[in-house]
């Protein structure tokens, strides 16, 4: 487990060293305002995103981004 803390570690100072926060864009390519948000997930959930996020070498917003898009899609 230390070793997936070291990562997580490594890779949060390399992220904000070199990346601006990140912004999401709108269809047109325009970018959008963020809103922060707060919400509880269990554990488990929080424990696989964060993993997938250091396996893709990704953030975990990114992810959820993804798939509540593609969940969107699929209500239309």
């Amino acid at each position: 487990m230390s070793d997936m803390k070291s990562k997580l570690a490594n890779r949060r100072a390399q992220q904000q060293a070199s990346e601006p926060k990140p912004t999401f864009t709108q269809a047109q390519g325009s970018a959008e305002q963020t809103k922060r948000t707060s919400y509880d997930l269990p554990v488990s959930v929080h424990r696989r995103l964060k993993l997938a996020a250091v396996e893709q070498d990704r953030t975990q917003v990114s992810i959820l981004i993804e798939a509540l898009d593609v969940w969107h899609e699929k209500q239309l």
